[in-house]
């Protein structure tokens, strides 16, 4: 399938709206995450000789899931219209966590 001049000028202004949309949605994840993890956060031990309760580890598993869909999928809706846009901070995402807590997703 040949792509048309309006097929380019539409993937040009998606382009443009996920460009400049990447720090307010940026923001705005981690605005969310900011809310997962503080369901969890005071049960994650502050040593490694500390062992946490099972419900405590299925809770902390199961948030982790939940950062990792978030974070890997993140639907973002602009002002400029109702067509969502689709940004994966995983790796920002890792970036931060390895600088607060030293892991990963």
């Amino acid at each position: 399938m040949n792509e048309t001049e309006t097929d380019f000028k539409i993937g040009d202004a998606y382009q443009t709206r996920w460009e400049s949309n990447y720090e307010l949605a940026k923001q705005d994840m981690y605005d969310q995450t900011g809310c997962i993890e503080r369901e969890f956060e005071n049960l994650l031990p502050d040593t490694d000789n500390v062992v946490c309760e099972w419900n405590d580890i299925e809770l902390v598993a199961s948030k982790k899931a939940e950062l990792r869909e978030l974070v890997g999928c993140f639907i973002f809706n602009d002002d400029f219209d109702n067509t969502p846009i689709e940004y994966n901070f995983t790796d920002v995402y890792n970036e931060y966590l390895l600088d607060a807590w030293g892991v990963t997703l």
